[in-house]
């Protein structure tokens, strides 16, 4: 778990700590992956990380062909090249109390990540949203958003991205 953490960790805030070499869209070679953890003490086999990849309850992180990435939840520059798609007419996003009178005031802000992450799951956004206090459920009016000329995106592990929410397109549930 704490290897699957640094790793995750590495991928989307600090490949340099670890001297990775990561493409324009977030990809590293897992050899080199396994290569500069080894050398910093946290060695893994490549079945390891399959089996830490399979069993990631969030679905962080990506492989291809010898490849791996982090889905989304990157404070790095990183372009995932992901289209633009049509979302759903709602969307949902976990928070807890005392986040809530400022989210009204100022929206959902993508902070120090690429965008701001929602989802089609109340057991997903409450899940998210439970890590730090007794969840509370925002709908986001996606259709009307993308119908003001808002885009969205969805990572390859079906999180809802886009820049912003403001606060007229949010209702807490």
């Amino acid at each position: 778990m704490r290897v699957s953490r640094t790793i995750v960790f590495a991928l989307r805030h600090h490949p340099d700590r670890f001297n990775l070499t990561m493409t324009e869209d977030g990809w590293v070679e897992i050899s080199q992956l396994r290569a500069e953890f080894e050398k910093a003490g946290h060695p893994f086999s490549e079945a390891d990380l399959m089996l830490m990849v399979a069993e990631d309850d969030k679905s962080r992180l990506a492989v291809k062909d010898g490849w791996i990435r982090a889905n989304q939840g990157h404070t790095i520059p990183v372009d995932l090249k992901l289209p633009i798609l049509t979302p759903p007419k709602f969307l949902l996003h976990g928070t807890v109390e005392k986040h809530l009178a400022s989210i009204m005031r100022q929206g959902l802000l993508k902070g120090s990540r690429h965008a701001v992450h929602l989802t089609e799951s109340a057991e997903t956004a409450g899940k998210a949203a439970g890590r730090r206090g007794e969840p509370l459920l925002l709908r986001v009016s996606s259709g009307l958003m993308q119908a003001e000329g808002f885009e969205f995106s969805r990572s390859e592990n079906g999180v809802w991205l886009v820049e912003t929410v403001p606060p007229k397109f949010l209702l807490c549930i």
